[in-house]
Parts: structure tokens; sequence; C-alpha cells
């Protein structure tokens, strides 16, 4: 069955002239469950290729990826054949099951993402959007409640696409 992505209420944000869309992708060892065919993060980082591909122009995308700890993996870019590129070619062994690699730091992921766009976007602009895609509870460092409040703060929709077990699906949720 192939993957679905049902995102909602991005009409509304189509709006913005250049949107910044901070992709954070969990890369914790859970990522590699088969409950998914061919594993859950090589299904993610298709749907994102086919996600990245859908987009028409005036779209800068960042890429964080995150387990235990948010890392840069692609800054911004609008280059869309080379964010396909770097994206396709992401492995999970690029992300072994070290110390640095143990557990799912969601809310570090949101502060990061957070962080980020605001550096990097006018103050009289709307900074952008995070997307999150995971499949687990955050289970180290920043409580996400705390991270999503300073999301909110500072005016920053979180778009979350998470990959459950039972359902074997990726669902878009706003939060």
């Amino acid at each position: 069955m192939p993957l679905n992505i049902w995102i909602y209420q991005w009409a509304k944000i189509e709006k913005v002239p250049t949107l910044n869309i901070e992709v954070l992708l969990d890369v914790s060892l859970s990522m590699t469950s088969k409950d998914i065919k061919p594993d859950r993060f090589t299904a993610v980082k298709n749907a994102l290729v086919e996600f990245v591909k859908s987009l028409s122009t005036n779209y800068n995308i960042w890429l964080i990826v995150f387990s235990w700890k948010p890392l840069v993996r692609i800054p911004f870019s609008d280059a869309k054949k080379a964010l396909i590129w770097k994206i396709s070619h992401l492995s999970m062994a690029n992300f072994p099951p070290t110390l640095d690699f143990v557990g799912t730091a969601i809310g570090d992921a949101i502060l990061l993402g957070s962080d980020q766009l605001l550096k990097y976007t006018h103050k009289e602009v709307q900074p952008g959007v995070l997307l999150l895609l995971t499949d687990g509870d955050s289970n180290k460092w920043v409580k996400v409640e705390d991270a999503v409040k300073f999301a909110k703060m500072h005016q920053i929709p979180i778009f979350v696409g998470a990959i459950w077990k039972d359902e074997k699906y990726i669902v878009w949720e706003d939060v």
C-alpha cells in the first residue's frame, strides 16, 4: 500500500511570498522498524521526496535530523533537484545506534527548528513552518509542550507527520 500524505490547512500559509519549511526528521533506532515496507525511515524519506517534488517555487527547505539530539543536515535551500538528491541519499547508516542516536528528542528538534526559522527571516514576515516527521514520543530533554508553546509564541505552525504502527501510513496534523 503506498503511503498517503494528507496536509490540511496548507492553503492558509501558501500566501507567504517565500515559505520557509523546516523539516524535522526522526532518525532514532525505531525508524528502522519494518512494519511499513521496506522500513519506516525509507517510507518517510520517500514521502518527503514526493512532498518536495510537489512544491512550486518560492519555498526554502531546511532539514534537521534528530534522535538523542537534533543536527542540521541540509541548510536552507530552494534548489529542488539538490534537495531531492540529498534526501534520497540519506541512510540510517549515517546515524549509527550510538549514544548520539538513542532516544527521541522531539522538543529539542522543535526548538532548534524554531530558532533557525527566527534567525533567517525578517521580523515582519511569518518565519515559516515546522514539518515534524516522527514515529514516536519524545523521551529526552526538553518537553514537547514547552517547545510547542515557544513555536506558537512566535507564530510558527507545526505540522506533524506521524507514523503509526497500527495504521501503517503517515497522517499530517497541525498542532
